[in-house]
């Protein structure tokens, strides 16, 4: 019971201190009509926005973004010399992706990374999708 009188003080008290802060610092409500009405967003105008671009702004094939460097300094910090003028990495092969280490596994993974691979033998096969085992253990 003493612990309830407590609490309800101390609320009472914290209470009575903001009010008494909001007084002090000179926020107080409105009283006019005007002023409990918010502006109001007109959605219909918005509904069928479309963004405008000229013909110039479209680039459907990729020949022409590498003619003019879109995205030249993509994944530069994953190279030695980030601004160096060199040809860009090329995209890992399927062999390659082979080669990748494994970071440390921990307690089980090693036979359950051993069980997916053996799930996946027929994509492996097909030779079109990564299932090398670094990928696969990113879906464990």
């Amino acid at each position: 019971a003493a612990q309830d009188v407590t609490v309800v003080a101390t609320t009472l008290l914290l209470l009575a201190g903001g009010a008494s802060l909001l007084k002090q610092s000179g926020c107080r409500r409105r009283k006019d009509s005007k002023a409990d009405e918010s502006p109001r967003i007109n959605w219909q105008k918005t509904a069928n926005f479309e963004r405008r671009y000229s013909q110039t702004d479209v680039v459907d094939d990729a020949q022409t973004c590498w003619n003019f460097d879109y995205g030249r300094y993509k994944y530069t910090g994953l190279r030695p010399e980030p601004l160096e003028e060199a040809e860009p990495p090329h995209p890992l092969t399927l062999e390659d992706a082979d080669q990748l280490q494994l970071p440390e596994l921990r307690e089980g993974e090693d036979a359950k990374l051993q069980e997916l691979e053996d799930l996946v033998e027929d994509l492996r096969l097909q030779r079109r999708h990564r299932v090398d085992r670094c990928t696969l253990l990113r879906f464990l």
